[in-house]
């Protein structure tokens, strides 16, 4: 074999087996990617077409393309430069929201809580899991309050120690977590003296947005005043309030929601469907729908845009609750 011919065998040895996939069968849909890839397929379609195969670069351009695809992560809906539709979003305020959660926020331009509405007992209001050495285990905020009250009407039970409880569990299970300085800033979160579970299911929702970088204007249901009882019309009432044309809906709503009462307000509704993405955590294989805290601990602030692509819209700022 002569120099040159060793050449092109040594690059092509060196370049990446996804790349080679790619030049061999054609890019596939960043969602069927596992998430550890994601970067590189978007910095394979932004490359140069010499780079991709490796032809002309070997590891030098394998090297190029990452740093293509650190300078420019994958860009969420809301990154598009046409002039698009105001798309809004509500949930109840959640203790320890899961990643999917944080995902239908970031994809939407508005967010409102809707810390007004039945408080629904072992649901993920006040509670969420984590992962130990023995599997999932929930956090769970003890409550009190009528039966049937609105969330802004429980009151957090502070007699059980709870904060100290979750606090000594989340450091033995995640003591060896890569961003375990993160849990000193939830613990200070948490500290604080709440008058009701929302304020401080909002004040935690809104640190992980916070941490993550997720800049959606936010707001409470009760700075709208007036709304109407009946959860549609409500709902329907608050996108047009803030002049948007597009409801954001988890994909469950299929089975309940009245779209009457959106069409009457001249509101499109869309499916959200969250597909959990595989991230390094500890104590054994991937489990999805954990507490955002989990993701925080492992992947650090940066983890969100790293799995899920979004980054903050440009001028965006957030809007205080």
């Amino acid at each position: 074999m002569n120099v040159s011919s060793r050449r092109t065998a040594t690059r092509s040895r060196s370049a990446s087996p996804h790349l080679a996939r790619l030049r061999k069968e054609g890019p596939m849909e960043p969602s069927l990617l596992p998430a550890r890839r994601l970067r590189g397929y978007v910095a394979a379609q932004r490359a140069p077409a010499r780079s991709r195969g490796g032809g002309m670069g070997g590891k030098r351009d394998s090297r190029a393309a990452a740093r293509v695809s650190r300078r420019r992560p994958a860009p969420g809906p809301r990154h598009s430069t046409a002039k698009a539709a105001m798309i809004y979003s509500v949930h109840q305020p959640h203790y320890l929201p899961y990643p999917g959660y944080l995902e239908k926020v970031a994809a939407s331009d508005r967010f409102v809580f809707l810390e007004g509405v039945q408080y629904v007992r072992r649901e993920y209001q006040n509670r969420n899991r984590v992962k130990g050495p023995d599997g999932p285990q929930w956090l769970t905020v003890p409550v009190r309050g009528e039966y049937r009250a609105r969330i802004d009407e429980m009151q957090v039970d502070d007699s059980t120690g709870w904060r100290r409880k979750h606090i000594e569990t989340l450091r033995r299970f995640y003591a060896h977590a890569p961003h375990l300085e993160e849990l000193d800033r939830f613990a200070e979160v948490i500290g604080g003296t709440f008058a009701s579970l929302a304020e401080l299911t909002i004040a935690t929702t809104s640190f992980f947005l916070d941490r993550f970088g997720i800049t959606t204007p936010r707001a409470k249901q009760a700075s709208l005043e007036g709304l109407p009882e009946e959860p549609n019309h409500r709902i329907a009432e608050i996108g047009r309030r803030l002049g948007a044309e597009v409801y954001l809906a988890g994909a469950g709503g299929r089975n309940y929601m009245d779209l009457a009462a959106f069409r009457e307000a001249g509101i499109e509704v869309r499916w959200f469907e969250h597909t959990p993405r595989p991230y390094r955590q500890l104590h054994g294989g991937f489990l999805p729908h954990l507490g955002a805290i989990d993701l925080l601990l492992n992947l650090g602030p940066g983890g969100f845009r790293e799995l899920y692509g979004y980054e903050a819209a440009p001028g965006q700022r957030e809007e205080q609750a």
